[in-house]
């Protein structure tokens, strides 16, 4: 597709401006919700530890450098030691349960997710066990 230079320009601004939302929501999940509609989609390629991605409309955060060229089946919900994914801060943003692979990704108090049964579940103290291993730290959502 052909595209004069002030609209190359005017494209470049706008993602470096998404990229900037981005980059300043990364370590706030809360704020991360609100902008991950602009994060860039995951694909295969070289990833640095801080980077956020959307795979399956969901953000991530890469927590281990690496390249996954070669490894296209490294996507973010397949790999846990590779990428964090960002928990739900809202019943608007829950989302599936995963169980924590450290402490980088544990379910904060605040947060929200929908357990296996689809029983919607707040996290009520930080914690790394499900409702299941340690139900006074989850409150069902209605």
């Amino acid at each position: 597709m052909w595209m004069s230079e002030m609209q190359k320009a005017k494209l470049s601004a706008y993602r470096m401006a998404m990229d900037a939302a981005v980059e300043a929501a990364r370590e706030d999940t809360a704020a991360i919700n609100r902008v991950a509609t602009l994060a860039r989609p995951w694909k295969p390629g070289a990833y640095a530890v801080g980077d956020v991605r959307v795979y399956g409309g969901i953000p991530y955060r890469c927590v281990q450098a690496h390249d996954s060229s070669a490894n296209p089946g490294w996507t973010p919900d397949a790999t846990p030691a590779l990428w964090m994914q960002y928990h739900g801060t809202s019943p608007e943003t829950a989302r599936p349960w995963v169980a924590p692979a450290g402490a980088h990704d544990i379910y904060r108090a605040g947060e929200y997710m929908i357990w296996t049964d689809g029983q919607m579940c707040k996290c009520l103290q930080n914690t790394n066990f499900s409702p299941v291993e340690y139900a006074r730290a989850w409150e069902a959502v209605e």
